[in-house]
């Protein structure tokens, strides 16, 4: 499939953000817009894909 590629927010990734947990800390706001998660029905992680120029990643996205 060919998906276009748009940018739903900016993150600057810093040091504390792959600390021991390897997680990117990422704001309230911007998962409860673009992650469709449904906490009322207990969904609460999700598998994301992101890119950048270099490379593609997977990461997991939870709401607390």
């Amino acid at each position: 499939m060919n998906y276009k590629k748009r940018p739903i927010f900016e993150k600057p990734l810093v040091t504390s953000d792959f600390g021991k947990m390897n997680m990117a800390v990422i704001a309230k706001t911007y998962v409860e817009k673009y992650f469709p998660l449904d906490v009322k029905a207990g969904e609460n992680d999700l598998l994301v894909s992101f890119e950048d120029d270099a490379e593609q990643l997977i990461l997991a996205v939870t709401y607390y």
